[in-house]
């Protein structure tokens, strides 16, 4: 868990060509874990995402020559949604091995409170899945909640969503999206890679 935590400090504060890999968080012992249970009568599919985004961004800096490349952004979190939702178009066929990332803030004073993580499952790699960790004092904390993914590389589109009450049922957020290239895996749970990112460098406007 240790190396988990540090992975976290590390992704979100930097782009690297070599990065430590976020690994699945495990309820092992010695795993730090916070099982938050949903609301009563929240249903387990509830509808999110319908309609349009309330903050859209098209990213005009061209990185295809990473092997994939960030064109546009959206982020759902319109009252009576039950997901917080962030989408992601551009051009990812020629990606070997991607991996889809948000930074969440949902208090506007700065770095993120929460952080979504996703490993395609159409790369042909044996890593996937998606998870969300919060920080809470200090610490970053895998939370058991269902993360909500879709990968349609084919139709240039990707997106992640976490049900609101996850992040705290908050007014507004604001996001940071990376697509990972991952070229190489390596032993201890690291790899080698790069990252597009959207807004470039800055948080997207907040919705709410």
């Amino acid at each position: 868990m240790r190396t988990f935590v540090r992975t976290v400090a590390l992704l979100a504060s930097t782009l690297s060509l070599f990065v430590v890999a976020p690994a699945t968080p495990s309820t092992a012992s010695g795993a730090t874990t916070e099982v938050r249970t949903a609301p009563a009568g929240l249903r387990a599919a509830a509808p999110c995402a319908d309609g349009r985004p309330e903050v859209g961004l098209s990213d005009t800096v061209d990185r295809t020559h990473h092997g994939f490349d960030i064109t546009a952004m959206g982020l759902w979190n319109n009252p009576g949604n039950a997901c917080v939702w962030t989408t992601v178009a551009g051009r990812f066929t020629s990606a070997k091995a991607q991996a889809l990332q948000v930074l969440v803030d949902t208090d506007g004073r700065g770095g993120p409170e929460f952080y979504t993580f996703a490993y395609s499952p159409r790369d042909g790699d044996d890593r996937t899945g998606s998870f969300l960790v919060g920080r809470r004092n200090g610490e970053w904390t895998y939370l058991d909640c269902d993360v909500r993914t879709f990968w349609r590389p084919r139709k240039d589109q990707l997106g992640i969503g976490v049900p609101q009450w996850c992040l705290g049922d908050p007014d507004s957020v604001r996001v940071k999206v990376q697509v990972w290239d991952i070229r190489e895996y390596r032993p201890d749970n690291t790899w080698r890679g790069r990252a597009d990112q959207a807004p470039d460098r800055r948080w997207s406007p907040a919705a709410g």
